[in-house]
């Protein structure tokens, strides 16, 4: 074992090193808390679609909007319920504003 340490401990110090590099990543890319966008209760005929419609924005296609909303509500199809909460890709300005914002499409 001494001798593997010593052959080869720049290697296993590079590994254990970037290992925890990774992990650090992923562990800080985690989405956005829920909290920063919009949650929206669904009315009686809503379809993710007109939702994409109704916050058509140039920072997200249509097809990505229902996609985001599809993935961050664990929806896997369209069909919304009346009175069901869900988020949507429209981050919050201000808590004391009426603005809204689209969400960057990236993940």
């Amino acid at each position: 074992m001494k001798k593997l340490w010593t052959s080869y401990n720049y290697s296993i110090l590079f590994f254990i090193g970037l290992f925890l590099l990774i992990t650090t990543m992923i562990v800080t890319n985690i989405e956005a808390p829920k909290d920063d966008y919009q949650q929206i209760t669904v009315k009686k005929g809503d379809t993710v679609w007109d939702m994409a419609e109704r916050f058509d924005g140039s920072e997200m296609t249509q097809t990505e909007f229902v996609s985001w909303v599809q993935e961050h509500n664990d929806l896997h199809i369209n069909h919304l319920k009346e009175g069901q909460t869900i988020v949507i890709p429209v981050k919050k300005m201000n808590e004391n504003t009426e603005m809204l914002h689209l969400a960057d499409s990236d993940k």
